[in-house]
């Protein structure tokens, strides 16, 4: 089964962006998010606070369900949810380049999947329209249960991946 791991500053900036869009149309989240997140900045700089704002941003992250279209879409795709041990996703640097790359492509094919993994670049903005995105990346995982392989730099730091 697939393990979806985002990359901290695409969940805060995705998180950022939904919790403005639902100050702009009146929700009273906004509110309660900035205190929170405020008590957070106050505390002293360094490792800790930190991993208290990743720790935030991904508590709403999940709060928000911004990874359900995700879910969604590996749930209509099970071959590829079988095939892959996880997809790493990340902040695309423009909206034009969002997609996939597919690493160890063989294990899609009915094994177990150990070691097959996707790195999805998704742009923040992209969470705020979850219908949008659960068919994008739902057209991404078809591609890789097809055994589609996009050649990409593979350079990631995955110690700071969130793992929701």
């Amino acid at each position: 089964m697939a393990r979806l791991e985002f990359t901290p500053e695409l969940v805060q900036e995705a998180v950022i962006l939904a919790v403005r869009r639902a100050a702009a149309q009146g929700a009273p989240l906004a509110e309660g998010w900035n205190l929170e997140r405020e008590r957070i900045r106050a505390s002293p700089a360094g490792a800790e606070r930190e991993r208290a704002f990743r720790d935030f941003d991904a508590s709403w992250f999940r709060e928000l369900e911004l990874d359900e279209p995700l879910r969604a879409a590996l749930r209509a795709c099970p071959t590829a949810e079988r095939g892959l041990a996880v997809i790493y996703v990340r902040a695309a640097a423009r909206v034009r380049d969002a997609g996939s790359e597919l690493y160890a492509a063989p294990a899609l094919h009915g094994s177990d999947g150990e070691g097959a993994r996707m790195v999805l670049a998704l742009a923040p903005a992209a969470f705020l329209e979850p219908e949008a995105l659960e068919r994008f990346v739902l057209r991404e995982l078809s591609r890789a249960q097809a055994g589609c392989a996009h050649a990409v730099s593979p350079r990631r730091d995955r110690t700071a991946l969130v793992a929701l």
